[in-house]
């Protein structure tokens, strides 16, 4: 439950942020048998898989290990099945972004073009 409240405010702030930018939101929790993106948005003419971590000990630094090839490969799934579903998309650039939030200090840093 805590884990599930963490990461509840992760995304909030991850929305918050991302629509300050001019980002428009299109799904949150975009779920599937394949797995789950936490964020699809759009900016300009990019569509946009986010992904959010919220870390109390790991750095910016080492953001590279936040998303395994296991699971770059299961968002690049679960992006196609939505891109089935909604078409309409089909048009925009795609891009996997990571926004990763440290609990410990309230910093948020976004690594866009993650993979």
């Amino acid at each position: 439950m805590i884990s599930q409240l963490k990461g509840n405010w992760g995304e909030d702030k991850a929305v918050e942020y991302l629509l300050e930018k001019g980002y428009t939101m299109v799904s949150r929790n975009f779920r599937c048998t394949q797995g789950e993106i936490d964020i699809i948005c759009i900016h300009e003419d990019d569509l946009i898989f986010v992904e959010v971590k919220n870390w109390e000990t790991m750095g910016y630094s080492e953001l590279e290990y936040g998303i395994s090839p296991k699971k770059q490969k299961r968002m690049r799934s679960v992006a196609e099945l939505f891109l089935q579903k909604h078409p309409q998309y089909s048009v925009l650039y795609k891009r996997f972004d990571l926004i990763f939030l440290s609990g410990r200090i309230g910093e948020l840093n976004h690594l866009e073009h993650a993979f």
